[in-house]
């Protein structure tokens, strides 16, 4: 029995969301990039960008794009004050507060996230790590900029294929659009209704309505199409179903709380909650499953071998879970449940089964010896391990800095006696994994989309070339109304991608982010040729592709033991891909609500530079000016993401793919990756195509199930997430369907922006000094870790005296 494709296609919870919360008319004369919309976006901006930065330093540091969502939510009554307040003009004041400005301050805003050239700059610039001290302010500053700004050029040159598709959904929107029309919706009730059979104006209501259809303009759904004539382009049904009902049953509920009540009662709901796992019993953060009765015959401080692989701080987390939102996050409600299954079931297999597999056949040996305690073997870390028995300066299985084997003298590149001396590097078999993920992931992408969507790229590059609106498109209803703005041309975005490209030339000409000009060029390709089919995945799934190790594989291969310039080409061409695609879906929002595309550019380029200046000066005060925040004791600011930059460094620039990977090194297995992840993909088509046809086939999509990443953070989300996804992707849309649509993306922003503001508020409380008392959920962390009793001689306060007689024999603690 074949599968119905489009009862399939009605039965996801994210696709049928749009004919809930996009609106089926629009206003063109409706103001959108005002004054009062920059002015407020660039102060939540600031602010917003000023908070991710520190929060970058934390081990986990998960940086949620929510704050936007909060920005837009908080500006909302701010924005009628405005309006009610401040005189009315065409500049200071043109009218009420439109949900086009809310979308002007979402996109504004939501380049507040930690520019990823940062962790660059933090690398080589820290003292704990490369310290660089040739490196100033304005050079990390011009770096930041060319890294940021460079993709949007591609942004605009793909719109045909990554914003104008109605297939190409952009779930990571849905939360934005929910709140954006809900609270417009909620300004004007009666402002553009179509109702079936009637016509009404702006806000005045010619007849009674006597259809269903609920007095909210988020209802329109019986309108199949639009056109807009006349001078002020009124909106106009063209036809409307024969038959209406006003059964009750029929009839949508209305609910008493409101879209923005509902975000405030989400928000204020998970910000006092957070406060249980974050701050008062932080053990919840992660809940490992361990047993104690292993513990029979081993030393103190010891785990055994299936502690230690379970445990979701050394481990690989084996059926782990989290109580705490930190690690979960919106994502999991506004992704599509096939692509959250997919993802699970990707890190099952890599983590819970490949890694453990290689850790148990010590397939690259060491395995029970790479140790960071000097008692247990470690599984989850980003560390690089000394595997020469003979070194003089290391004990094998220790852990080696990259600072050991850089020639400062010549530009941090590798200083080869040093190297032969721990050489051959490891590195745990958790991180292989992961880097192996990253190879059969990248191949994946490329086959995967050309696969299921070539015919659709040939026939809009056909249609580009002719100079021609795709015919596909052309039907599109938001696409119509979209036709009534002036849409920046390619030969714009074309001439803004040169233009930044020269200025990639001189700052990594005359700065110390050197790389060579060919490298530029190289560069610039990959980001041309990769920006579509990764953007294809994010916009079908909203779950986003790293090309960072293909890119450190191709500069390491070209140039290996340069250690600043594959760091810098790795920057460079993973944030011209990440700005690029958040363009097309600040973009994607902005066609949905029909906001001009113009002003949706000038606000993506006027809070990416907002966001590189105050991101950088925040960073900069947190690596020279943090006093103890930063210290090694401190197990919460242990900066992961930096220090695993700093590896990935060492390993591609330094020691370079070639001695690493390459044919004859401890690695080289790790290549079949490439061939392994480019073939997958044909087996799901191939059944879809000559085996048994069916819509299931499609979303068995291989990029997302080979993804991993996280490996140093607590692996403690698979359970806690799939958990997640099912209560609200399947559960909850199949039996509470409408409250779904109306309160789901809206939640789930709330639940975001609460747990940062809890974040923030307790970090402000851990630098007063107030801590909450030790109890068995609120372990000391100084002295054992959050998963202690996965350890022998452990208690939530310390380790008992063996465990120091066997470290350090004249320790204090000592026996």
């Amino acid at each position: 029995m074949d599968l119905d494709v489009d009862a399939l296609d009605a039965q996801d919870a994210i696709a049928s969301s749009i004919e809930h919360i996009v609106p089926k008319t629009d206003d063109p004369r409706t103001p959108a990039f005002t004054f009062r919309a920059i002015f407020l976006g660039c102060l939540f901006g600031i602010g917003l960008s000023l908070a991710n930065s520190v929060w970058a330093f934390r081990t986990n540091a998960s940086i949620s794009t929510s704050g936007a969502t909060f920005a837009v939510v908080a500006s909302y009554p701010l924005g009628l004050l405005w309006h009610r307040f401040v005189p009315a003009h065409s500049f200071w004041n043109p009218g009420r507060f439109s949900v086009k400005e809310h979308v002007v301050i979402y996109v504004l805003t939501h380049a507040s996230s930690v520019p990823y050239g940062m962790e660059n700059v933090v690398s080589q610039a820290m003292p704990t790590l490369m310290n660089n001290q040739n490196i100033t302010f304005f050079h990390a500053l011009a770096f930041v900029f060319v890294t940021q700004f460079t993709g949007f050029g591609f942004a605009g040159l793909c719109r045909r294929f990554l914003v104008k598709p109605a297939a190409m959904l952009w779930p990571t929107t849905f939360s934005t659009l929910a709140i954006g029309s809900g609270l417009d919706s909620e300004a004007t009730r009666t402002e553009f209704i179509i109702e079936e059979g009637i016509e009404v104006q702006r806000g005045v209501e010619q007849s009674p309505p006597t259809s269903t259809a609920s007095d909210s303009h988020l209802l329109r759904i019986s309108v199949p199409q639009l056109k807009l004539d006349g001078p002020d382009k009124t909106v106009e049904p063209l036809e409307f179903p024969t038959t209406t009902t006003d059964s009750p049953q029929s009839r949508p509920k209305v609910y008493k709380t409101t879209r923005q009540q509902a975000f405030w009662y989400s928000f204020l709901g998970m910000y006092l909650y957070s406060f249980i796992p974050e701050f008062l019993f932080p053990a919840l953060q992660t809940v490992s499953i361990c047993t104690r009765s292993s513990f029979e015959g081993l030393s103190s401080g010891a785990m055994g071998t299936y502690n230690a692989l379970a445990s979701s701080t050394n481990g690989v987390g084996l059926f782990s879970f989290t109580f705490d939102w930190y690690y979960i996050q919106a994502g999991y409600l506004t992704t599509p449940w096939w692509a959250i299954l997919c993802f699970v079931a990707g890190n099952m297999v890599l983590s819970w089964g490949a890694t453990i597999l290689l850790y148990q056949s010590d397939t690259w040996g060491l395995n029970t010896v790479m140790t960071t305690d000097s008692i247990n073997p470690i599984l989850n870390s980003v560390k690089l391990f000394n595997g020469n028995p003979n070194s003089t300066t290391h004990k094998l299985g220790s852990v080696v800095n990259p600072a050991f084997f850089y020639n400062v003298s010549s530009n941090y590149d590798l200083n080869s006696t040093a190297y032969q001396d721990v050489s051959p590097i490891h590195i745990t078999s958790f991180f292989a994994v992961q880097y192996g993920s990253s190879f059969l992931t990248i191949a994946a992408v490329l086959s995967h989309v050309g696969l299921w969507y070539g015919k659709t790229i040939r026939r809009q590059v056909k249609s580009a070339l002719n100079q021609v609106a795709d015919s596909f498109d052309a039907m599109d209803l938001h696409n119509q109304m979209m036709s009534e703005y002036w849409d920046p041309p390619d030969w714009m975005f074309l001439v803004f991608a040169v233009l930044m490209g020269v200025m990639c030339f001189c700052v990594t000409m005359f700065t110390p982010f050197v790389m060579p000009w060919w490298g530029v060029l190289l560069n610039l390709s990959v980001t041309g040729v990769l920006i579509v089919p990764c953007g294809i995945i994010q916009a079908i799934s909203g779950i986003g592709i790293s090309i960072s190790v293909l890119a450190e594989f191709m500069m390491g291969s070209i140039v290996p033991g340069q250690t600043v310039a594959v760091m810098a080409f790795k920057s460079l061409a993973l944030n011209n891909l990440n700005q690029g695609i958040l363009l097309v879906s600040g973009l994607k929002l902005g066609h949905y609500l029909h906001v001009p595309p113009a002003a949706i550019v000038g606000a993506q380029f006027l809070g990416t530079a907002i966001n590189a200046i105050a991101s950088t000066s925040v960073t900069w005060v947190m690596m020279f000016h943090s006093g103890e925040l930063l210290d090694a004791n401190h197990g919460e600011w242990q900066y992961m993401v930096y220090q695993t930059f700093y590896s990935d460094g060492a390993i591609w620039g330094a020691i370079g793919p070639k001695r690493f990977f390459g044919i004859g090194s401890l690695y080289e297995g790790l290549l079949w990756c490439f061939l392994v992840g480019f073939l997958c993909p044909f087996g799901p088509w191939l059944c879809d195509r000559y085996l048994y046809p069916a819509k299931f086939w499609k979303y068995v999509n291989f990029p997302l199930i080979f993804t991993l990443s996280g490996v140093g953070g607590f692996q403690n989300t698979i359970l806690s997430a799939m958990l997640v996804g099912f209560t609200f992707q399947v559960v909850v849309f199949k039996y509470r369907k409408q409250w779904y649509h109306t309160f789901n993306f809206v939640m789930a922003s709330g639940f975001d922006m609460g747990l940062g503001i809890a974040v923030l508020s307790i970090a402000i409380l851990g630098i007063s000094g107030l801590k909450p008392p030790y109890n068995a959920l609120n372990p000391n962390l100084e002295n054992v870790p959050l998963d202690y009793y996965c350890y022998a001689g452990a208690n939530y306060l310390d380790f008992d005296c063996k465990y120091y007689s066997l470290k350090n024999s004249s320790d204090p603690r000592a026996c």
